[in-house]
């Protein structure tokens, strides 16, 4: 099939990624803390992908001493998904749109 995903390499996986979400951001940007990242792995015959970003961070306490200051804790979610190479790149989008609509759908929480 002219149209599937079987002959693109990890960095262009990688690439295409990065052009949706960048396409998917003209109308509906991720929320820059969350700092999502993308991790792609070649299994046989297809391409597991993973989202992971930033839920939440729990701020800690200031104190006055700055030795004894802790750090914030970061709190992280992922979103798993996989696409077989024989499928299309329309398949690849709209897997990574929904993973998208997922991480947005989940709001950024400060304590």
């Amino acid at each position: 099939m002219k149209n599937d995903i079987s002959k693109l390499s990890k960095e262009q996986i990688e690439a295409f990624i990065m052009g949706v979400q960048e396409t998917t951001e003209r109308g509906d940007t991720i929320d820059t803390r969350k700092e999502l990242k993308w991790i792609v792995t070649e299994i046989p015959c297809a391409w597991s992908i993973k989202a992971q970003w930033i839920k939440a961070v729990t701020l800690a306490p200031i104190v006055s001493d700055p030795q004894l200051q802790d750090d914030n804790t970061y709190h992280f979610d992922d979103y798993y998904f996989s696409v077989l190479t024989s499928q299309s790149k329309q398949k690849l989008c709209k897997e990574i749109c929904d993973a998208i609509d997922y991480i947005n759908s989940n709001e950024f929480n400060e304590d």
